[in-house]
C-alpha cells in the first residue's frame, strides 16, 4: 500500500531516494508523513497569526502607557519665568 510504504525524513521511500539505498533510513510511514507535515504548516501559520496579533496589540499598548505617563508628566511639570 502506498500509504503505508516507509518514508525516510524527506518523505521518500527507498525506491523513490535512489542513489543505490546508501543514506537511506525508515523514518515513519508515508501517510504518518503527510499528517505531519500538514499539521506542522498549519500550526506555524497559526502561530505566525498569533504573534503577529500579540506584536500589534502590545505595540499599541505600550504606545498608549507611554502617552499616558507622558500626559501626566507634563501636568506635574511647573514653569515659572522670572525676570531680575
Amino acid at each position: 500500500m502506498y500509504m503505508a510504504e516507509p518514508v525516510n525524513y524527506e518523505g521518500k521511500s527507498r525506491s523513490e531516494y535512489g542513489r543505490m539505498h546508501s543514506g537511506w533510513s525508515k523514518k515513519t510511514t508515508r501517510l504518518a508523513w503527510h499528517i505531519d507535515r500538514y499539521l506542522e504548516e498549519h500550526i506555524s501559520d497559526a502561530m505566525k497569526k498569533v504573534l503577529a496579533q500579540g506584536t500589534s496589540t502590545l505595540a499599541q499598548t505600550l504606545r498608549n502607557v507611554a502617552s499616558g505617563a507622558m500626559e501626566q508628566a507634563s501636568k506635574k511639570l511647573r514653569v515659572e519665568v522670572k525676570t531680575t
